[in-house]
């Protein structure tokens, strides 16, 4: 501290020219090197002589009050051309520094040290080394900012400072920031060094430990490989002998099979000679068959004429026989009507009977009452009397006068009806019988037999439309179905070709050879989905891929494995076997001749079926697609082509599915329209039926409505004379209505006098009298109602009944027609019939029996043909076996070197591993490909394993850098922290004295939110005022922040003293009492460092040792240097 305090540097004297309220050159000073105040009015310049000590130092024009830096040149008249202003400063050996500044109307700033030009970096680092802070600018405190430090948070965030940056800054600990961030890069970059070096030996290790069982079981069948070896090279060798014995073997079966075939062709040329004789006795036979034939047509035709008249016959006896019992019927009802009538008429004549035998007894009682009544009547007023009987003969005449009118009346009526219903009746019958007739013909024109013939064959047509449809439909389908297994197999494929990335795979059949065009439909049709097979090479590499199969869920599949199918393919003298037509591999043919295996390919149908029933029975199939089995089952229909090694896009496959989608489609709108034609046509074809059974019973009706007519006709002729009638009849009628409705009123008044009259007699006569007079009226009623129900009976009795003798006429006419039907004698035409039905048959059975014999020596002659073709066959794998066996020995001698090259080679690729093979005698089947997976596999796990033991020594070395990393870093962040930590001790000390000393008893400290990272949370500044709690800084009041602020402002610069401060009325918020504490602090803390205050107070600037007085007078500001230790 003692050295830095040797560095200190003040202020002599500042020299402005045109900088702000100075217009033209001043000289400010000189100051003094303890406590200077600037003192003056409000408005007269004393904060620019703080602007002008912060415009040197380099700082903006805003922190000078001014928007941009031309601003701060003096704007009185004439302008000047820029703004200057020097500080000359001194330090404590008496040596000058001197630095300025300029700025031009441009704003463009130029600085000066000792008069020569520099820049704002180095003035800043100048003032660095005499202790005058430049970045926090903790000798600066300006108008209003006493408070800013009080203001800090405890830590900064983003570009405003907290208060432990503000601290660390004076502390000096801030230089172990960069060198931590530097640690924490290196830790970084070695922990994800280190990370990779374990992640990269952790993986290793895991293909160490997977790799060591297989490694393991590699190491076992490598050394079981070698022992299959020897033990074959011993089996080749007992091969070699039964090859030598088999050779003798097929050579001794070769002669007897050319003399077994000399034997067979002589049998068969006599064989040939007697079919001959054959074949003529069958022409013979079939010569007799049609004659035969002949005569049983002629026959049969006689017969059939015959009974095609009897049957008619027999209609004609069932529709008379019919008839007749119809008669039968009507006569029995007739008959037995008659007898009811018989019935009936014998009860009514007994009932007439017994009414006129009541009727006389009500006569007899009528006329005894009539007397009695009359005896009374007699004893009564005799005028009342002679009129009521004079007004009952009145009544009596007027009734029988007005019978006869209303008897008139009736019959008129009923006359009037009579004619009326007669002439209505023609009139309709004129009118419905020919509309009747018009529509039986109508009915009957409905029909058309070109029409019906039309429907019919269009309804033949529609249905083999039908069938077409239904066959191009199920042909669509079919394509439909294959497109969408392609659209998978395609899928399959992609999702296989990705994950089945396995030496041994080969793919799909269809991948592995090509073929013409010409024969793709005939191979699709006989290989079908097995082109979709996959191939590998071992059983092994086939449990591989169903595993990735399974675990990838690719779906099932069917997998050809080449050293489980035959390796040899049959010779074949055919030029037009499908196999033969497919370009590929050698090592692929036997997949293809697994699936196809001699199948013959053929131009058409015709040429299948003469292929295919030779003796030899092959699998044929056609170039369209029709394939014909050995058994002779014929299949075919709808086939997808599948072309090999063709790969289609998955683009090209969208396009095919949705083609075929539509095609579908547009089949099954085919279909419904077919079948809404065939609805629509078995609709009309129905009617048309029906206008034909119309039409048949159309005749007979017309014939029936015809004659009703023609007597309907001449009825209407008589029409006229009906309406005249009718008219006359009416008139009549109307003029009777008349005189019956007069005659009426008549009766009316006859009955009413009659009822006066007899009234009065009643009241006369007395009870007795109304009784009797009761009785006599109910026997003339009783009277009247037994001659009217007589009447009635004598209209039945007058009834005429039915008589039967028309329709026993019409019964003995049916009769005798049945008699005149007799059917036709057929008997000794069906026996001649029968006779030549027998002799065809026998002539047939010759036929047969000649054509069977015939048949037999053919089959005789094929069974000789095939056993030749057998023979021939067999001599051919004679001289195959006899060449198969000289191959093979060469291929044991070949195999024998190749096992000895083999043994060679694996000793010399295991190298320093071969010693490590177990001895073992157990043999495995282990092919040539899997032993060399197995060596590959035993070496790669040689070589991770020595892979793993380096990775384990660098991944030592990397931890190591790791750890050291890690410690230098938390040595960098300990070691700060304890500094700081240490300094904050240090600075607690000065703040606790100084504030106590300003407060008269008050404390305050700082301290970090969390001790364990001090920088981390921060610093805060905790104070006690005297008298008070303990309360943070920003909770105090104005006064009490003052102080607080400018304790720690002290306390740092006991612990790291600046040269000079500038302050700017820190004393505004401060009461007398306590500026007057403060001044005097100041003026005791002058001794070794300057102080210029600028204060209105006059306890404060009373101290100081030296005046700068600031006035304005008139456009310039004028300053005035008062040293007080020379007045005193």
């Amino acid at each position: 501290m003692k050295q830095q305090r040797t560095r200190r540097l003040y202020i002599e004297r500042i020299i402005v020219e045109n900088f702000k309220s100075y217009k033209g050159s001043h000289t400010i000073g000189p100051f003094g090197k303890g406590f200077n105040t600037v003192v003056g009015p409000n408005g007269s310049g004393k904060s620019n002589v703080i602007d002008a000590i912060l415009f040197v130092l380099g700082f903006k024009a805003k922190k000078l009050r001014h928007s941009r830096a031309e601003d701060l040149i003096n704007s009185g008249e004439p302008r000047p051309d820029k703004a200057t202003v020097i500080i000359e400063l001194k330090d404590e050996t008496g040596e000058g520094v001197t630095v300025s500044r300029a700025v031009n109307k441009t704003g463009k700033s130029t600085y000066a040290v000792n008069n020569s030009p520099s820049t704002q970096e180095t003035v800043t680092d100048l003032m660095k080394t005499y202790n005058v802070d430049l970045i926090n600018n903790r000798f600066m405190i300006l108008q209003g900012e006493i408070e800013s430090i009080s203001n800090m948070k405890p830590k900064g965030t983003g570009e405003q400072a907290g208060l432990v940056e503000y601290l660390e800054e004076i502390v000096g600990t801030n230089v172990f920031i960069e060198r931590i961030q530097q640690a924490e890069e290196k830790v970084k970059f070695t922990t994800e060094l280190a990370d990779r070096y374990r992640a990269e030996y952790q993986f290793i290790e895991k293909e160490v430990n997977y790799l060591e069982p297989k490694a393991k079981d590699a190491k076992s069948r490598i050394g079981s490989y070698l022992a299959a070896i020897h033990k074959r090279q011993e089996i080749i060798k007992e091969e070699r002998k039964d090859a030598d014995d088999a050779m003798e073997k097929a050579a001794n079966e070769k002669k007897e099979a050319e003399q077994e075939l000399v034997d067979l062709k002589k049998k068969k040329e006599e064989v040939l000679k007697g079919q001959k004789i054959v074949e003529t006795e069958e022409e013979e036979a079939k010569g007799l068959l049609r004659r035969k034939e002949g005569i049983y047509l002629e026959a049969k035709s006689k017969y059939e004429s015959i009974d095609l008249r009897n049957r008619r016959v027999k209609e004609l006896i069932k529709i008379h026989e019919k008839k007749k019992i119809s008669l039968q019927e009507e006569v029995h009802q007739i008959k037995e009507e008659k007898a009811r009538y018989e019935t009936k008429k014998k009860a009514s004549e007994e009932e007439k009977e017994e009414n006129q035998t009541k009727i006389q007894e009500s006569q007899k009682e009528r006329e005894s009452l009539s007397k009695e009544i009359k005896k009374i009547e007699a004893n009564m007023n005799g005028q009342e009397r002679i009129d009521l009987e004079q007004a009952k003969k009145n009544l009596l005449d007027h009734m029988r006068g007005s019978k006869g009118i209303k008897d008139q009346l009736r019959e008129k009526r009923k006359e009037r009806e009579t004619v009326e219903n007669r002439r209505n009746k023609l009139e309709r019958a004129a009118q419905d019988i020919p509309q009747a007739i018009e529509k039986i013909k109508e009915s009957a024109s409905a029909y058309s037999q070109e029409k019906h013939d039309k429907l019919e064959n269009k309804m033949r047509n529609l249905e083999k439309v039908k069938e077409e449809t239904i066959f191009e439909l199920r042909k669509r389908e079919n394509a439909l179905y294959e497109a969408q297994n392609e659209m998978k197999t395609s899928d399959v494929t992609d999702k296989l070709s990705q994950h089945l990335q396995i030496e041994g795979y080969h793919g799909r059949v269809k991948d592995l050879g090509s073929i013409p065009d010409k024969y793709t439909m005939a191979l699709s049709a006989v290989a079908k989905g097995s082109l979709n097979n996959l191939v590998v090479d071992t059983t092994r590499i086939a449990e591989k891929c169903l595993d990735i199969i399974k675990s990838k869920q690719l779906g099932r599949h069917t997998i050809i494995v080449l050293d489980k199918i035959a390796s040899d393919i049959r010779q074949s003298k055919e030029c037009n076997r499908l196999l033969d037509k497919i370009r590929t591999k050698d090592l692929y043919r036997r997949c293809f001749y697994h699936i196809l295996g001699d199948t013959l390919v053929v131009n058409n149908m015709e040429a299948a079926m003469k292929r295919a029933f030779a003796p030899d029975r092959p699998k044929v199939v056609t170039l369209d697609g029709k394939v014909i089995d050995r058994s002779g089952l014929m299949s075919g229909g709808a086939v997808r082509p599948v072309v090999l090694s063709q790969r289609r896009t998955q683009k090209e496959i969208n396009k095919e599915l949705k083609e075929a989608e539509e095609a579908v489609k547009e089949a099954r709108d085919g279909l419904g329209t077919v079948n809404a034609a065939i609805d629509k046509t078995k609709e009309r074809l129905d009617t048309e039926i029906v206008h034909k059974k119309n039409k048949e019973q159309a005749n007979q009706e017309i014939i029936l409505l015809e004659k009703q007519l023609r007597k309907t006709q001449e009825e209407m002729k008589m029409l006229p004379e009906l309406k005249k009638q009718y008219e006359q009849v009416k008139e009549e009628e109307v003029l009777l209505c008349k005189k019956n409705k007069d005659l009426n009123l008549i009766e009316i008044e006859l009955e009413e006098k009659i009822k006066k009259h007899q009234d009065t007699l009643d009241e006369i006569g007395g009870a007795s009298y109304k009784v009797m007079k009761a009785r006599l009226e109910g026997l003339e009623e009783q009277i009247f109602t037994l001659q009217s129900r007589n009447n009635q009976l004598q209209k039945i009795l007058k009834e005429v009944p039915l008589s039967a003798d028309e329709k026993e006429g019409l019964l003995q006419e049916t009769q005798n027609k049945l008699s005149d039907l007799v059917l036709e004698p057929i008997d000794a035409e069906k026996a001649t019939m029968e006779m030549a039905e027998r002799e065809l048959r026998e002539a047939k059975m010759q036929v047969d029996a000649a054509t069977e014999k015939r048949i037999s020596m053919q089959r005789e002659i094929d069974i000789c043909r095939i056993k030749e073709t057998e023979i021939e066959e067999k001599r051919s794998l004679e001289d195959e076996a006899l060449n198969s066996i000289r191959n093979k020995l060469g291929q044991m001698v070949k195999e024998e070197s190749d096992m000895k090259e083999i043994e060679k080679r694996i000793s010399e690729r295991l190298g320093e591993h071969k010693d490590a093979l177990p001895e073992t005698s157990q043999v495995r089947d282990i092919t040539q490909e899997e032993i060399e997976i197995e060596i590959e596999m035993y070496l790669g796990y040689q070589e991770k394993k020595a892979q793993a033991e380096k990775e384990v020594e660098q991944l030592a070395a990397k931890e190591a850098e790791e750890k050291t990393a890690k410690t230098d870093l938390a040595d960098l962040k300990e070691e700060r922290s304890s500094k700081f930590l240490q300094s904050i001790r240090k600075i607690n000390q000065e703040l606790k004295k100084i504030y106590s000393m300003l407060t008269f008893g008050g404390d305050a400290e700082i301290e970090p939110v969390d001790y364990l990272d001090p920088f981390s949370e921060g610093v805060v500044m905790s104070v006690m005022p005297p008298r008070k709690s303990w309360k943070s800084i920003s909770h105090l009041s104005g006064g009490e922040r003052t102080l607080a602020s400018l304790s720690l402002i002290f306390a740092l610069h006991e612990y790291h003293p600046n040269s000079f401060y500038v302050m700017d009325e820190i004393d505004a918020a401060l009461d007398y009492k306590n500026v007057g504490i403060v001044g005097q602090f100041i003026q005791e803390r002058s001794k070794d460092c300057q102080f210029l205050v600028i204060s209105l107070r006059e306890n404060m600037y009373e101290l100081a040792d030296v005046f700068i007085g600031v006035y304005r007078p008139a456009e310039t500001t004028l300053t005035l240097a008062v040293n007080t230790s020379a007045v005193k």
